[in-house]
């Protein structure tokens, strides 16, 4: 009888020890990918980060080619332009899907396209006027304040992405 004894606590023990083998197992397998979930999130926030980054130069670019047509008319400063103003599109684009999620992110992307939607008709507005009338009337549209106002605007809306991105980090 007390052979049976044996072996029933054998059996006890080794089903005791499967069961802990099991459970850490479990857990390890929990840890591992609350792991690659936050690897997954942090590689999305720098991806989301480079976005915006990109997108800083994208406006910056249109703007730049803006000036240079303004100052030369050249046809080279146009093409720098529209490619920078397409680059801007396609990133204001993939910011919006990488941030779908976010609901303050969503609203300073709300803002940010109204104020590149304003920017792009000031920066269009004054390309025209160049062909049009020369360089002293779109000189004299470029003087003004509102065209640094927008790029404010766009700037601090990107900036508040970027502190949010940051915040997620």
């Amino acid at each position: 009888m007390s052979h049976r004894l044996v072996a029933r606590a054998h059996l006890i023990s080794f089903a005791v020890l499967i069961g802990v083998i099991g459970l850490v197992g479990l857990l390890s397998w929990d840890r591992l990918n609350a792991a690659r979930s936050a690897r997954d999130w942090t590689m999305h926030t720098y991806e989301v980060l480079g976005t915006i980054r990109n997108l800083g130069m994208a406006v910056r670019e249109a703007e730049d080619g803006q000036r240079g047509y303004l100052l030369t008319g050249a046809d080279a400063d146009i093409a720098m332009y529209d490619s920078a103003v397409e680059n801007a599109s396609v990133m204001l684009g993939n910011l919006q899907r990488l941030t779908a999620d976010n609901p303050t992110q969503q609203q300073h992307l709300h803002e940010l396209g109204m104020g590149w939607q304003q920017r792009l008709q000031q920066l269009a507005q004054v390309i025209q006027v160049r062909r049009d009338r020369g360089l002293q009337a779109a000189a004299g549209i470029v003087g003004t304040e509102v065209g640094r106002a927008t790029s404010n605007t766009i700037m601090a809306a990107l900036s508040d992405m970027k502190d949010e991105e940051q915040r997620l980090l």
